[in-house]
């Protein structure tokens, strides 16, 4: 009689089973992982602060990009199986041995780069052109990123789009109200013509230009580095500089919130003093495309209105209380160069 050729299997009792989960890898990912500096890989959800899960849907994600994670059943039954020793029959034979049944798998979808701002918006308490920081919580910005389904590079991005920073006193990270974003340029601007200043000069990366150094006397310094890695790019040698498209949205959204809040404004007003503030050869990028997406208009197009759906309740706090305040009451730059005459 002929002997069955092929390895012996045999199957744990159901009870014995081990809890496992098969995750299906794109080509990408994989090599990825299976290079010889394989990056960390993350598994991340929507939680809040204090750890309370606020959606279940969870994401992995490298470095620079999100992968949507989705369960998949299968039809048919798959054994992880594991090597074992057969003593059966008086000898000793290689067998394997099925230590788990998955009846389903994992896959990943990488998903299109997703804004981080609408997050940080909602975990983060504002600084207010008062000095005012809004908030008792004391969130850093490892733990604010830990909680925002997306990628480090993603999340690093909605950082400095809202010009963040993170303040060792009182501890924490905070975002800049748009008056202290509008100030904080204006006043930078002022000081650069004044000094005769190229504002695109490179300047060290976590710092600010030679010529806002004397802005540290009115605003923190993490809260001006904040502001100017928001408007800045990176060079080839490893610095920043003011990037003048950056610059020009900046300097537009945070003078159009600043001086709407809620309310309509004049169109021509606002239009003038966007101009006002950037470089005379900037003027002409100066146009209402540049906003798209952040404003209404009214009145026949006289009155604009600025438009974000996803201002938080700390936020409202924080333009309240501006509201109430003088603004820019301890700011002495416009008076300090009021003579100055503004060129390119």
């Amino acid at each position: 009689m002929a002997q069955s050729s092929g390895i012996p299997i045999s199957i744990l009792p159901e009870n014995d089973l081990q809890h496992f989960r098969l995750l299906e890898l794109p080509a990408e990912l994989l090599a990825l992982v299976s290079s010889e500096s394989p990056p960390l890989l993350q598994l991340k959800s929507v939680e809040t602060i204090d750890g309370t899960a606020k959606d279940a849907n969870a994401v992995l994600c490298t470095p620079d990009k999100t992968y949507e994670i989705r369960q998949v059943n299968t039809s048919n039954s798959v054994y992880l199986t594991q090597p074992c020793t057969n003593g059966d029959g008086g000898g000793s034979n290689d067998a394997l041995e099925a230590i788990a049944k998955c009846d389903s798998t994992l896959e990943l979808t990488p998903l299109p780069k997703r804004p981080a701002t609408s997050y940080i918006k909602k975990a983060l308490p504002v600084y207010a052109s008062t000095g005012n920081y809004g908030s008792t919580r004391s969130v850093s910005k490892a733990e604010l990123f830990s909680n925002i389904p997306l990628s480090q590079a993603e999340s690093e991005d909605g950082w400095k789009e809202l010009a963040c920073f993170e303040s060792i006193d009182p501890s924490g990270s905070f975002i800049p109200s748009a008056k202290v974003k509008a100030q904080v340029w204006e006043a930078a601007f002022t000081a650069a013509i004044a000094e005769g200043a190229n504002l695109q000069d490179p300047f060290i990366a976590d710092d600010i230009p030679v010529f806002g150094m004397d802005l540290k006397q009115d605003w923190p310094l993490e809260l001006l580095s904040g502001v100017f890695a928001g408007i800045s790019s990176s060079t080839a040698g490893g610095n920043l500089a003011i990037d003048e498209d950056k610059c020009i949205r900046f300097v537009g959204l945070s003078q159009l919130e600043a001086r709407s809040a809620g309310r309509a404004t004049d169109l021509a007003a606002f239009l003038q003093a966007w101009k006002d503030t950037v470089p005379e050869a900037w003027r002409t990028k100066c146009e209402m495309p540049v906003l798209k997406g952040s404003y209404n208009l009214s009145d026949g197009g006289k009155s604009i209105t600025f438009i974000d759906g996803q201002t938080s309740t700390d936020s409202s706090k924080g333009a309240a209380e501006e509201a109430k305040s003088a603004l820019g009451a301890k700011r002495k730059w416009h008076e300090k160069f009021k003579s100055s005459k503004r060129t390119s």
